[in-house]
């Protein structure tokens, strides 16, 4: 009996990471193309012990990943796998990619304090966007929300009103030391919009 051909490079249409992947329906689909080779041809191909096929096909032991896709190269790569619809979507995070628009924020409505600059970034998000923004560790925000701000409302220049606000809120005198940089004071925002986001919300921080 002819033996089928391998399809070398089938496996890597199997993803793991896609909604909806069953592998024991994906073994399903893939046994009727295994119709009429031996456990011994199979296992040639597959490079599978007779008997962990064995155990597979009868449903004996439930298939991995790479049992899988070793039998689909095995069957020929003929196969038409069906995915399930993924399952709702969760609300994302904000993005975080650098360079992306994330917040809608007036770079030029300079905040003069830390808290006007909270209430500004706030306003920026939408509800969905507010929910996934309180529960956001603040180093999850710091390259996108925390970059976008920093730029926009050049966070990172010396003597500036809210420099000054973010430095007497720490208790650092006005004395020509600023010991703050620009990631500090973005932090520093960012904290001060989740809490006051939390408090507005009637959500624990």
């Amino acid at each position: 009996m002819a033996k089928k051909k391998a399809s070398a490079g089938h496996s890597k249409r199997l993803d793991p990471t896609r909604h909806g992947i069953h592998l024991s329906a994906i073994l399903e689909e893939i046994k009727p193309h295994l119709d009429g080779m031996t456990q011994a041809e199979i296992g040639k191909h597959a490079d599978l012990k007779p008997m962990v096929i064995s155990h597979l096909m009868t449903g004996y032991r439930d298939p991995s990943l790479g049992a899988v896709a070793a039998l689909a190269d095995a069957a020929g790569g003929r196969l038409v796998v069906k995915f399930e619809p993924p399952a709702k979507p969760k609300a994302s995070k904000p993005k975080t990619a650098k360079g992306e628009n994330i917040v809608n924020i007036d770079p030029n409505n300079t905040p003069r304090t830390v808290d006007d600059a909270a209430r500004q970034l706030l306003d920026s998000l939408t509800d969905a966007e507010r929910a996934v923004f309180r529960e956001s560790e603040p180093h999850e925000l710091h390259l996108g929300i925390g970059l976008e701000i920093r730029n926009a409302w050049r966070l990172h220049d010396h003597d500036t009103p809210i420099r000054r606000d973010a430095m007497a809120s720490k208790g650092f005198s006005d004395s020509g030391y600023d010991p703050l940089d620009g990631d500090a004071v973005s932090n520093m925002i960012i904290a001060t919009a989740q809490e006051m986001g939390c408090r507005e919300a009637g959500v624990d921080n």
